[in-house]
């Protein structure tokens, strides 16, 4: 290797609660094995990057709070690196927030401001118990949280009455177009 890794993506849980039509996983058509990573693979991965790694994404495609043991992933990996969490919010709690507020950067992911039009994208999800979750962390990480709303046709009018919520919640407001998979 010319030089070692930085940057390290770890999937906590490969494994969603909700079935976004753009996502594979959501979609269930990775060939990948749905689980969610124990505490002891995860120790090791740390131990191998360490050393190297600076910075570390604790999701990509699954729910990271899904894992029982994330809070203890976030403390241990903040050990050596910084770290960027994305969720769709609906699993936070007191404790967890209080965890996950120790990550440097924290996106929420929430696709409307009706839960008519975010159960069109946020298939199985609750808009109030997601928001309720964005508001907890946004209360525990003061200027971490994002808010990453997924742009599509029948949600695109609601652009700026997200944006004055996110204003109104005190997180940063992101919108970003879809991304399209041939599966």
């Amino acid at each position: 290797m010319w030089s070692p890794p930085r940057q390290l993506v770890l999937e906590t849980a490969s494994i969603c609660n909700l079935q976004c039509p753009q996502c594979w996983v959501g979609l269930r058509q990775t060939k990948r094995e749905v689980r969610l990573m124990s505490m002891d693979l995860f120790e090791k991965v740390c131990m191998e990057a360490q050393r190297y790694v600076h910075h570390v994404y604790l999701h990509l495609w699954g729910e990271p709070t899904l894992n029982k043991d994330l809070g203890k992933m976030i403390r241990r990996v903040k050990e050596f690196a910084t770290i960027d969490l994305a969720t769709n919010g609906l699993f936070i709690t007191e404790e967890l927030a209080s965890d996950i507020a120790l990550c440097d950067t924290i996106s929420v992911s929430i696709d409307g401001v009706d839960q008519a039009t975010y159960e069109k994208y946020r298939v199985g999800g609750q808009l109030s118990k997601a928001l309720e979750g964005m508001k907890l962390l946004a209360s525990k990480a003061v200027g971490k949280v994002g808010w990453t709303f997924v742009v599509f046709r029948d949600n695109e009018h609601q652009i700026e009455t997200a944006a004055k919520m996110a204003a109104q919640i005190g997180v940063r407001f992101g919108a970003k177009p879809p991304a399209f998979w041939d599966v």
